[in-house]
């Protein structure tokens, strides 16, 4: 996947370009098993459901398995770019979707999801190094 020169920048468009690269870098190991760019676009310790995720996609190819949908969909709100509290943390608005999707392993086993999921609530929240972002965590704003 290609990461934008824009999603380097400290503004809100950066973050909103380095939130689209996650999510076009999510949705390649979705379909490849390939997750290192996925990967360096997260921070691990802040987001360890991910990790599991990147493990689980990268495991399902690596038996020649495969996946089909299971996309995930990330709507940035500029407008909503503001500093966190925590020094070098920025905050946005997004629109978060999932689509539905199954695996299947080993040729024969087939697992499906029941539904998918558009426009949901979230926010992200990711550190500025200097260079790029590092997404930190995406929480969805409550029910």
């Amino acid at each position: 996947p290609k990461i934008y020169d824009e999603s380097t920048e400290l503004t809100a468009r950066g973050l909103s370009y380095a939130t689209m690269d996650w999510m076009v870098s999510h949705n390649y190991a979705v379909t490849t098993g390939d997750s290192a760019v996925a990967r360096a676009a997260i921070d691990s310790k802040t987001l360890p459901a991910f990790v599991e995720m990147y493990d689980t996609y990268d495991e399902v190819y690596r038996q020649d398995s495969w996946i089909v949908g299971g996309i995930m969909y990330l709507e940035p709100a500029p407008k909503s770019f503001a500093e966190t509290e925590r020094p070098g943390v920025y905050s946005m608005n997004v629109r978060y979707g999932r689509e539905c999707g199954s695996w299947t392993i080993d040729h024969t086993e087939t697992y499906e999801c029941t539904e998918g999921s558009r426009g949901i609530p979230a926010t992200i929240f990711a550190r500025f190094t200097g260079e790029r972002w590092i997404i930190e965590d995406l929480l969805f704003a409550p029910a």
